[in-house]
């Protein structure tokens, strides 16, 4: 996770402070198996086995009933009701957890606290994690990935060594490409979107400095959209002084009224470097996108194969 717990110590340490957040009292017990904790909450003993997302969901270990919670940077409504069938939990790291136990069941919001400078990196993290799916056959090596990207050899160490406490990364700096890549998909933002026409874009110079990021880039690298599925294409704006012109030129307008011309669904890049191929971008960029968004997007990717064709996408 780009911004998760380091350990698992961390992670019950993490759902103890939501709950108190919340204005409930808990505390971490002593371990009760490898992954599985005593939480006291409100005066009740509970057997919890907090586990990072993306990965897989644990066996339930420990000697009675153990309540499984998913912890993770977002947890969207669709996972949310699958949890909530399988009479799980969660920690949504934006300010909501749910504790299903035989004797404690709570479901309810807290204040999140910031992340310090962990939190201020994260473009650099997707940075990294876009190189290493980039590069499939590659260790991360500090140096070469930060001059490839931008950014500082400080900043880059900084990231794989974090990966390599929770297990993204092993000792020899080789990703866990897979966990990686949900991962990057579980940190991607998914707001701040507007519609602009091309006259738009053309007002404000942002033609020239846009990436599609749309379904029909998605098809063209083998994903299958379905007939008549694929709505507005998607662009990020690569230039900041060029998306804060966009943004001025939509803003206060009246969506309902009709007008000449597609219009795009726009947003700031979510990082200051995005691999291209050839001249699309990405297909990881894109499948980032795609997952991130909603779930049948997610179901998208997920057929369509995105680990399995990385060493075909792999660039130089």
């Amino acid at each position: 996770m780009f911004v998760s717990s380091r350990t698992p110590n961390d992670l019950i340490d993490e759902l103890a402070a939501g709950l108190v957040a919340a204005g409930v009292p808990a505390h971490r017990g002593e371990i009760a198996a490898p992954g599985v904790w005593h939480l006291e909450v409100d005066g009740t003993d509970v057997l919890v086995q907090p586990y990072r997302h993306p990965g897989s969901r644990p066996e339930v270990a420990g000697g009675g009933p153990v309540a499984l919670v998913e912890v993770a940077d977002r947890v969207p409504d669709w996972r949310r009701a699958e949890l909530r069938a399988a009479r799980s939990g969660w920690l949504d790291r934006r300010g909501h957890l749910r504790l299903w136990a035989p004797r404690c069941k709570v479901e309810l919001d807290f204040a999140p606290t910031t992340s310090g400078g962990r939190r201020r990196q994260g473009d650099v993290r997707l940075e990294v994690a876009l190189w290493a799916l980039t590069h499939p056959a590659n260790r991360l090596s500090v140096r070469p990935v930060a001059r490839a990207i931008g950014r500082s050899a400080a900043q880059v160490s900084a990231v794989v060594g974090g990966w390599v406490d929770e297990g993204l990364v092993d000792r020899e700096r080789r990703p866990d490409l897979d966990a990686l890549f949900w991962a990057l998909v579980d940190a991607w933002p998914t707001g701040g979107w507007v519609r602009a026409s091309d006259d738009d874009l053309a007002r404000a110079q942002a033609d020239e400095v846009t990436v599609d990021v749309g379904d029909a880039v998605a098809e063209r690298h083998g994903a299958q959209i379905g007939l008549g599925a694929a709505g507005p294409d998607h662009r990020y704006v690569t230039d900041p002084a060029a998306w804060g012109r966009l943004a001025r030129v939509v803003e206060g307008r009246d969506d309902t009224i009709p007008e000449n011309g597609p219009r795009h669904w726009c947003r700031p890049a979510p990082t200051r470097w995005l691999p291209m191929l050839g001249d699309d971008a990405h297909p990881v960029v894109v499948a980032a996108r795609l997952a991130a968004g909603e779930r049948r997007g997610r179901e998208i990717v997920e057929a369509w194969g995105v680990l399995d064709r990385l060493a075909g996408w792999a660039l130089p």
